[in-house]
């Protein structure tokens, strides 16, 4: 029953990720149109999606290697045995 939960609770975040992702690039393109900075063809749209999900995957990787290592227990200066 953990298990469920646990895999329910990594697909809602996961949803809500994609959600927010997709609102981004959704904003980005609107913004874009509505300043006249660009009115981008389906091609390009597809490229601004990609390279969007590119950012998200490696500012998802990065976070996760940022964590610090686990300490040990061992008082400076002693050396692990």
């Amino acid at each position: 029953m953990l298990r469920q939960q646990q895999a329910s609770a990594v697909i809602g975040a996961r949803r809500r990720i994609v959600e927010g992702a997709v609102g981004m690039v959704q904003l980005a393109l609107q913004g874009l149109k509505d300043e006249a900075v660009v009115d981008p063809d389906e091609e390009r749209k597809a490229a601004m999606v990609s390279n969007s999900w590119s950012s998200f995957a490696a500012s998802r990787t990065l976070s996760r290697s940022s964590t610090p290592a686990p300490t040990t227990s061992n008082p400076p200066g002693t050396a692990n045995q």
